[in-house]
């Protein structure tokens, strides 16, 4: 045996082997410990393979799950939005639909209230809100005026000493006293409604209303009686401010749609009055003056009537003198007297269509 060799083993130091059989052996052990060892590495391997795929695993999981949690929450943040969009909206619509109910139950209000103030200036005028002028007194009125069809019937209204026949005259050109001129004087001598026919202006008629008299009567009163309603327009004469009852007359013109032109006359004397109340230099500052308090009197009208605006009537009071007419109509030369000079004669034909 000892030719043949020996295999020693020495812990720490592995397999030693003497002699020829030794070294065989050793050769084997050596090969045997080498195969284990290559068997443990592959083991080694397979499980940090193993490891690193569940790792990955692992890690796709989670990255997955973060993604599902991700959308979740997107698509709960887009909910969220949608509802929060879904309840503006909401809001705005209960918000919109307040205003406009507000606005409905305002205008329901407004509506009542004018209809009120409506109805209550007709009763002031001795009018029933339902009261309606018919066509048959239509008719019979214009009988009874002396209406002349197929031309312009214009009553002329207004207080007494008011100016409305000399007016009258000077619209249809003529002087006092000429041949067919209405009467005029101190006094009130338009009795009963006169027709005057026109040679200068053959398509109008002037009707001569006689003066409203006392303020205190009732404006429908003063309207029926007189049968305005049978004319084409009414021009309203005054020479000072405009009365209550000059106002609710051109509000029941309004109310029947019947034109009414209001004309403030004896525009010289309130000029010469104005210069010597006022002390004035000059004549036209005390017409600059003057004009100035007619246009504030009108405006102050103007306003008055807005109180029922159903009846509302706006007011353009034409400032004229005997002379000025005169001079637009018949086209003659200023006159010599500074008082007497033109204002608003010019925009009165015109506005009437002479």
């Amino acid at each position: 045996m000892n030719n043949w060799g020996r295999v020693r083993y020495e812990p720490g130091k592995g397999v030693s082997a003497e002699g020829p059989i030794g070294a065989v052996i050793g050769a084997t052990l050596l090969l045997l410990g080498a195969a284990s060892q290559g068997a443990g590495a592959e083991t080694l391997l397979r499980q940090a393979a193993e490891r690193e795929a569940a790792q990955a695993k692992k890690e796709a999981k989670e990255h997955q799950r973060q993604a599902e949690d991700a959308t979740k929450r997107a698509d709960e943040a887009q909910q969220a939005e949608a509802l929060e969009k879904e309840a503006r909206a909401a809001a705005e619509r209960r918000a919109t639909e307040a205003v406009v109910a507000e606005q409905e139950e305002r205008r329901r209000r407004e509506e009542a209230d004018a209809k009120v103030r409506h109805e209550r200036r007709l009763r002031e005028m001795g009018v029933e809100p339902d009261r309606e002028i018919t066509d048959e007194e239509i008719r019979n009125a214009r009988l009874a005026v002396g209406y002349k069809a197929g031309r312009t019937n214009i009553a002329v209204i207004g207080r007494q000493n008011e100016g409305k026949s000399t007016l009258v005259n000077c619209l249809r050109g003529l002087r006092h006293r000429a041949p067919g001129s209405a009467a005029v004087g101190e006094a009130e001598t338009t009795q009963i409604p006169t027709a005057y026919l026109d040679e200068m202006h053959p398509k109008f008629v002037w009707h001569d209303i006689p003066g409203g008299g006392t303020p205190n009567i009732p404006a429908w009163g003063y309207y029926y009686n007189n049968r305005l309603f049978a004319y084409d327009k009414v021009l309203l004469v005054h020479n000072s401010t405009i009365s209550e009852l000059d106002i609710r007359v051109m509000q029941l013109c309004a109310y029947l749609r019947q034109e009414c032109i209001v004309v403030r006359t004896k525009a010289d004397v309130h000029i010469r009055n104005c210069k010597r109340n006022r002390n004035h230099p000059t004549v036209e500052a005390a017409r600059e003056d003057y004009v100035c308090q007619v246009r504030r009197d009108t405006e102050a009208t103007n306003a008055r009537s807005r109180e029922v605006m159903t009846m509302h009537v706006e007011v353009d009071d034409f400032i004229v003198c005997e002379q000025g007419v005169t001079q637009i109509v018949n086209g003659a030369p200023p006159s010599d007297d500074p008082f007497e000079q033109v204002i608003d004669e010019a925009r009165l034909i015109e506005r009437l269509g002479l």
